[in-house]
């Protein structure tokens, strides 16, 4: 089975971790840092990855491995918010949808990942929202459609408020994954745990 190639991932890791206090891109799970578990994971998965960096772009370019079919995208406006990184990752290439995709969720399973793409493929709808047990969660799958609204987008805002313009599709979902991140040191363990690491 090939990659998939209408959809292109978009990774957003720029922002400056203010709660977590260092680069949470670099945070070591497994023996590697976080942002390289979810670029190889998404790499295996898609033909074309794009992945936005901000703060400290440069120390995240030298620890971490990139695939060959990533895409570097600096968004020299992250201080802004996560408006801008949306904006960047959507503006940087051309596709006929995108998985937004937050780099500091490595425990979504690749297998919720191509449901969610199926799933949006086949239900007509602009975006694609995965649910675990009823609440939402990420990544998503939005349409190129939707572009124009999410260049709309300011300040520290997502695409929340656009999904809640366009009657998404809501796709149930068997994995807690999609509701796991990471902003503080105390979720680090809870992750290790999730991607039964060992010591």
């Amino acid at each position: 089975m090939g990659k998939i190639a209408d959809v292109v991932a978009v990774v957003l890791a720029a922002g400056e971790s203010r709660r977590m206090g260092r680069p949470k891109q670099l945070l070591e799970l497994c023996g590697r840092p976080m942002l390289e578990h979810v670029l190889l994971m998404l790499s295996g998965l898609f033909e074309r990855v794009v992945v936005v960096l901000g703060h400290a772009h440069e120390e995240v370019l030298n620890a971490v491995e990139v695939p060959g079919n990533a895409l570097i995208v600096f968004n020299p406006r992250y201080g802004e918010g996560i408006s801008t990184s949306v904006r960047a990752g959507l503006s940087a290439v051309e596709a006929d949808a995108y998985l937004i995709y937050l780099g500091d969720m490595p425990c979504v399973r690749p297998t919720t990942i191509a449901a969610l793409v199926e799933a949006y493929r086949r239900g007509g709808r602009p975006a694609a929202v995965p649910t675990y047990r009823g609440t939402r969660g990420n990544p998503i799958v939005v349409s190129r459609a939707l572009k124009p609204l999410a260049e709309a987008l300011v300040g520290d805002r997502g695409l929340s408020g656009v999904l809640d313009a366009v009657d998404p599709l809501y796709v149930e979902v068997d994995d807690g994954g999609i509701l796991i991140d990471v902003d503080t040191p105390r979720d680090v363990e809870a992750l290790r745990c999730a991607l039964q690491c060992q010591d």
